[in-house]
């Protein structure tokens, strides 16, 4: 028997561009979900001057916006419901019906109750917190980002700094520019980014006269949610652990998670939150390994307190 499937939903400004494998862009397309334009490898200066190029044909650069939208349309076309919400909402289990209700507590008050929860509203984990858990978090990244009007280039490249590292994630009409590393370094580097982005031996390169749009700041750091799934309820994707844009692993890992709801829900959650914990894990040493190989600033803050 199917499951009736609602989904909360509520505007999130935040956008940009993202790379996405080949796997998983080939798994939307499956799906004939828009995964964007085609790019045939990763570029990267990290560790050394030398460039690096990891090839992978079928990747895709797409806008996150835009795919969350295809994403919306195409549950809505398999026979979910999105119920819009302005505002913010209340969650409490319903213990002798044996689910949940949610309060809709702005935008018109409604009493909504659902027998499982799916919490996929990112790092807020916003109904994970109200059924008591916690997020731990690794470390400290935040990202400093502007929007690049026209870049006329299509691709994705990163270099390492003496403070931090940056990243470019284009298609021909629309690009995002990224900085990430500690939180002091993002305010200032947000003051002027394009005098942050000429300081770059590399990048810079690729934007000779940069049209840089709306700048903004977010957390980018590892973190994950204890536990991460319950009786009844579970997160998925970035509620239920988040990783650094380094790993450029955030939709697939969504897509994954999203493939086992319903054997959490239906039989053991404990087993979920065992798989979720042992993935970080080996996320955690992946990424150590990662910044290792950048070794010609030690003394600098960024690089001294970088995952080990």
């Amino acid at each position: 028997m199917g499951w009736r499937v609602g989904i909360l939903y509520r505007h999130d400004a935040v956008s940009g561009m993202e790379s996405l494998p080949p796997e998983v862009a080939s798994s939307l397309a499956a799906l004939s979900i828009p995964v964007g334009s085609e790019f045939p490898e990763v570029v990267a200066w990290w560790g050394s001057e030398r460039e690096s190029r990891s090839i992978q044909p079928g990747g895709h650069i797409v806008e996150r916006s835009a795919l969350a939208g295809a994403l919306r349309a195409h549950a809505v076309h398999r026979g979910a419901t999105i119920i819009e919400s302005a505002g913010h909402f209340s969650t409490e289990r319903i213990h002798n019906e044996g689910g949940f209700g949610i309060d809709l507590v702005r935008g018109g008050d409604r009493r909504l109750t659902a027998r499982y929860l799916v919490d996929a509203t990112g790092r807020a984990s916003v109904i994970g917190r109200r059924l008591g858990s916690v997020r731990l978090n690794l470390d400290d990244l935040f990202c400093v980002s502007a929007s690049v009007s026209e870049p006329d280039i299509v691709g994705t490249w990163t270099e390492s700094t003496p403070h931090g590292w940056w990243n470019l994630c284009c298609t021909r009409e629309r690009g995002t520019l990224s900085f990430f590393s500690a939180a002091n370094a993002i305010r200032e580097t947000k003051e002027d980014i394009t005098a942050g982005l000429y300081d770059t031996h590399n990048v810079r390169h690729l934007l000779p006269a940069p049209r840089l749009g709306e700048i903004k700041i977010r957390p980018c750091g590892s973190s994950r949610m204890v536990p991460c799934a319950g009786p009844g309820w579970i997160c998925v994707g970035d509620a239920a652990s988040t990783l650094q844009p380094l790993a450029s692993a955030g939709v697939s890992k969504a897509l994954r998670d999203a493939r086992f709801v319903r054997r959490a829900l239906e039989h053991d959650s404990g087993d979920y939150d065992r798989f979720q914990r042992a993935e970080f894990k080996s996320y955690v040493r992946q990424l150590a390994q990662h910044y290792a190989l950048e070794r010609r600033w030690p003394q600098n803050t960024f690089w001294a307190g970088s995952p080990q």
